[in-house]
Parts: structure tokens; sequence; C-alpha cells
């Protein structure tokens, strides 16, 4: 009697478990259903996020090439002003004072030449945003504000477009240099031709840098950079570096000295 009460209680109890245990795999798949259910919702937001997110980046692309075109027609009608400017100058002072004689963006070529024209602050940081864009940068004979060549040179150490940089200046009076702003402004071309291996060609003429400034420029050739195709520097320049080359054979081909007087009268 015992064996048999001792029987039926256990099969009641595994009743009890498997009953239990049917109960316990509903509530599991009923929890799985959810979290897919769940799962698929949160990848329709995320889709939804992922579309609304790209489609704000390209509103703002379209909204910062706004801005730049606005900045570079800015820069293209800088003659007209710098006429205003010029004749209130003249007024005022002796000194010579450029007359715009040309400006020119290409946005096939993405080349930006801006020649004989008084620059203000504004349009140097316009400039310099517009960097980014463009593959040719030359600036001939331009009336620079205090500091701005500074900002240029420091935008190119980064700067990953550009392949062409120029600066001339047929006049010293234009950015006249102290012994102290030569050699900041070479240790910052140094720097540039030390850390940007996009730039292929780059001129600078009429910038008295003195004979430390030029080597500083030199040993960066020689020692740091591979891609520069020319350096071409003021012919004032010319015993430095043809002693620099003489010593440093490799960057011969990569150098160049020219007048600044017989650039600007091709």
């Amino acid at each position: 009697m015992d064996l048999k009460e001792n029987t039926c209680s256990l099969e009641q109890k595994l009743g009890e478990l498997q009953n239990n245990e049917s109960y316990l795999k509903g509530q599991l798949e009923m929890k799985d259903k959810i979290i897919r259910v769940a799962i698929m919702e949160k990848e329709k937001m995320d889709d939804k996020m992922r579309n609304l997110k790209e489609q704000q980046q390209k509103e703002i692309k379209t909204f910062q090439d706004k801005i730049l075109s606005l900045r570079l027609q800015l820069l293209q009608n800088q003659g007209g002003t710098a006429s205003k400017e010029t004749a209130i100058e003249k007024e005022t002072t002796n000194q010579p004072v450029p007359i715009p004689q040309q400006q020119e963006y290409d946005p096939h070529t993405a080349y930006l030449y801006i020649n004989r024209t008084r620059l203000s602050l504004d349009s140097v940081h316009s400039i310099v945003d517009v960097l980014q864009r463009l593959k040719a940068l030359r600036l001939s004979n331009v009336y620079l504000p205090p500091t701005s060549l500074s900002y240029i040179l420091n935008a190119l150490l980064t700067n990953e477009s550009l392949k062409e940089f120029t600066i001339q200046f047929e006049d010293q009076m234009m950015l006249p240099l102290s012994s102290t702003s030569a050699g900041f402004y070479a240790q910052a071309i140094s720097n540039i031709i030390q850390s940007n291996s996009t730039l292929q060609y780059i001129s600078i003429l009429g910038l008295r840098l003195g004979e430390a400034g030029v080597v500083k420029i030199l040993l960066a050739l020689a020692k740091d950079n591979n891609t520069l195709r020319l350096l071409t520097l003021d012919l004032s320049h010319q015993a430095t570096a043809y002693r620099f080359a003489e010593a440093n054979g490799p960057i011969k081909d990569r150098l160049i000295q020219i007048s600044v007087i017989s650039f600007f009268s091709k």
C-alpha cells in the first residue's frame, strides 16, 4: 500500500512539474517573440534615424557649398571694394597701394589666383575656409593684414587638398620683414614641408628669409619630404641654396631659384 501511494504521489508531482515546464516554455516563447518584435522595431527605428542623419548631412553639405560659393564670389568681388579702399588710402598716405588687376577662380580645376589686391582679414579667413576645396592657390602682390600670412601658413600644415601654393611679392614694402618675423615665416614654411605630403609645388618669391631660415627650409626638404616636386625660392637666396644643394645632391632637381623681378616681367 505504501509503495502504491508513493507511486501515485510521484506521478502527481511529475505531472505538476510537466505542467510547470509547459508553462515556462510558453513564457519563454512569448518573451522570445517580444524580444524579436522589439529588435525589429529597433532596426526600423535605426534605419529611420540613419536615413534622417544622411538627409541632414546632405542638407548641411549643400548649405556649406552655398556658403563657400558665396565666399568665393566675395573674394572675386574684392576688386571693387579694394578700389574704394585704394582711393581713400591715396588721400591719407604716400605709400604705394596696389591696384586690383586680376582675381580668378576656376571651380573645375579648383584654382584660385589673386593678384594686386588689398585683402581684408575677412577675405583671408574666406581663403582659409576654401583651402580644403582648392588644388592651387596663388597670391601675387597682395597686401595682407598683420599676422594673416601666419594664419594661411598654419592652415597648410594639415591641408590635404592643395597641390600648389605660390606667394610672391614684387615689393618688399608689401610685407616688410624684421629678422624675427623672417625667422618665424621660415620656420612655418619648414614645418609645412615636414608635415604636408600633399603639396607638390611651393613657390616663395620676394620674401627675404635670411640664410638661417633658408637652411631650415632646405633641411626639411632634404630630410623630411619625398613628395614635394619643386621648391622655388627668391634669387637672393641663390648662394645659400647652391651651397646646401652641393652638399645634399638629391634635392638639386627639386630646387630652383628665380629672380622676383624676372618672374613678374614674364
